[in-house]
This record gives C-alpha cells, sequence and structure tokens, in this order.
C-alpha cells in the first residue's frame, strides 16, 4: 500500500514537470507530451496493480503460512491432549489392575485361612470321634472284663450237682461211669456262657473256637466236648433239653468223657439265662 501511494505521488509530479517545461511551446509539442504522460501513467498504472498483486499475494501466502503453523499447533495440542488423555487412560487401568490383584489376594489369603480353619476343625473332630470310640472301646472292654470276673467269681456257686445228678443218673442207666465235676471247667463254662449272651455259637466272640478257652487255660485233654443252650431258668429244664436232644445227649452219654463243668450266664435280656457244660476225658 506504500509503495501504491509513493508512485501516484510520483507520477503526480512528473506531470507537473513536463506540464512545466513544455510551456510555452507549440501546440504539437504538448500533444506530444499529453501522449508521453499518458504511457508513463498507464504504465505507472500496471506497476501499481503489479505491486499491490504482488502484495496480496504476499499477504495471501503468510495467511497461508500461519493458518498452517495454527493448524500445527492446534494438531499438537489435540495430540498433546489425546497422549495425555491415554496416559490417564492407561494409569486407571494400571490402578484397577492392581486393585483387583489386590482383591484376588485378598480373597486368596481368606479361602486359604477358611480351608486350614475348616481342616483343622475336621481334624478335631476325627480326634474327638478317635477319642471318644476308643473311650467307648476301653468301656466295653472293662464291661466285659468285669463281667467275666463276675462269672469267674460266680462260678463256684452254680448249684451244679441237680444237672450233673440228672447227668450221671442217664449214663449209669446206660452203662456209663459219672462225670466228676470239675472246678477249672465250671470257672471256664461260665466264662463260655457270657461268650454266647455276645455270640450264640460254638465259636467265641474273637473268631476262635469254643475249646480254644482250654488251651488258653492250660487245661490238659484228649478228647473235649460243649454244649450250649439259652431261655432255661433250672438246672433241670436245661438239663431236660439237652437230653432231649441227639447232639447234646450223645456229649452227655459219651463214654470218652469222664470230667464236666457247667456254668450260666444271667444277660437280662430275652432269653435270661445262657447255659454252657464243657467235658473232657
Amino acid at each position: 500500500m506504500l509503495r501504491r501511494k509513493l508512485l501516484i505521488v510520483a507520477l503526480a509530479a512528473t506531470s507537473c514537470l513536463i506540464s512545466a517545461c513544455t510551456l510555452g511551446r507549440a501546440d504539437l509539442a504538448t500533444v506530444q507530451t499529453e501522449k508521453l504522460l499518458s504511457g508513463i501513467r498507464t504504465e505507472m498504472e500496471l506497476d501499481v496493480c503489479r505491486i499491490e498483486e504482488e502484495q496480496k499475494a504476499e499477504e495471501e501466502r503468510l495467511a497461508a503460512i500461519k493458518a498452517l503453523e495454527e493448524e500445527k499447533k492446534a494438531e499438537e495440542a489435540k495430540k498433546k491432549a489425546e497422549e495425555a488423555k491415554k496416559a490417564e487412560e492407561a494409569r486407571k487401568a494400571e490402578e484397577e489392575k492392581k486393585q483387583k490383584e489386590a482383591e484376588e489376594a485378598k480373597k486368596a489369603a481368606e479361602a486359604e485361612k477358611k480351608k486350614i480353619s475348616l481342616e483343622e476343625e475336621e481334624k478335631k473332630k476325627a480326634e474327638e470321634k478317635a477319642r471318644a470310640e476308643a473311650e467307648a472301646l476301653a468301656a466295653e472292654e472293662a464291661r466285659k472284663a468285669e463281667e467275666q470276673k463276675k462269672a469267674e467269681t460266680e462260678a463256684v456257686a452254680v448249684p451244679a450237682g441237680s444237672a450233673i445228678d440228672i447227668a450221671n443218673q442217664t449214663r449209669r442207666e446206660n452203662g456209663l461211669t459219672d462225670l466228676s465235676p470239675d472246678a477249672t471247667l465250671n470257672a471256664l463254662a461260665t466264662t463260655r456262657a457270657a461268650e454266647a449272651a455276645q455270640v450264640f455259637s460254638h465259636t467265641r466272640p474273637d473268631g476262635r473256637s469254643c475249646f480254644s478257652i482250654l488251651d488258653d487255660n492250660a487245661v490238659v485233654y484228649m478228647t473235649c466236648g460243649e454244649n450250649i443252650a439259652a431261655g432255661q431258668q433250672t438246672e433241670q429244664e436245661v438239663m431236660n433239653a439237652w437230653l432231649n436232644s441227639p447232639g447234646h445227649r450223645a456229649n452227655i452219654l459219651n463214654g470218652a468223657f469222664h470230667k464236666v463243668g457247667l456254668g450260666y450266664f444271667d444277660a437280662g435280656d430275652a432269653y435270661g439265662r445262657y447255659w454252657v457244660t464243657i467235658f473232657t476225658d
């Protein structure tokens, strides 16, 4: 804009100078001068237009550069904002991950603690159960031992005479010698009666043969036999029952037997008394 003003001023000054120089000449010279001035004026106007266009182009170029710079700054600011956002998101994600790991670790610790507690509780229950079973077993064994001791103590009070008298009377009628009552066999028969109350069989509660009681107590014998019964209340009743049973009668009338022991045990159950006779040679 400044250059344009300068050109206009220069153009006006030139016009005045030429006019001054040509004053007083002929009209022809004046016409030529005017033509010259017109050409100069036109050329200068063209120069002014060109300069204005160049200035406008420069201004547009500078504006474009500025716009690019602003756009670049905006992009950089946007990029920084995005990077900051991503960094914040990454930080939050890391915090959430750590928090989740901490919660999982806490849950795992609680689960392990609960597992240990349950294992300890189960172990305690198992120990208590084992202790209770051991105490119950010990009490049962003590009870059985007491019952056996009581049975052995009461063996001497067993009124064996009547039953054995009946047996011997029957043996004499069949041409056999009498059976001799034996105190040791009486005691062992009483023990076997207590065992028969537990297992009514010629097999003992521990699974051995009934005759193992003779071996356990060092009884010497070559042959032996055993009669058992339950439910009879007197010796006469049980001896009559045995004499009316072929297998039991065969033991009573066995000529190889010379010693006998009789015992009973009052179990207090539906059968009441359990009876046992043991025969040896």
